[in-house]
């Protein structure tokens, strides 16, 4: 979940559904938002880009259990 447009105001939060739902609303910003939903598929980059954002230390454990990306 994020609101996307640069500068101060930005902000990128990292999680599953779940955890995201039970966020404070000003976690999130003003709106406008973006949701950005994984497929099926996950590269360990992307693992570690949005781990960087998470909201907690689980996202690594959702990748490798829900998405089986391996820890390099």
């Amino acid at each position: 979940m994020s609101r996307v447009g640069g500068g101060p105001q930005q902000r990128i939060v990292a999680g599953t559904l779940s955890q995201l739902g039970k966020q404070d609303p000003s976690i999130f910003g003003q709106p406008l938002h973006s949701l950005i939903i994984v497929g099926t598929r996950l590269h360990p980059l992307e693992v570690d880009f949005a781990e960087s954002f998470a909201i907690d230390g689980t996202w690594r454990r959702v990748a490798r259990d829900v998405y089986k990306v391996l820890d390099e």
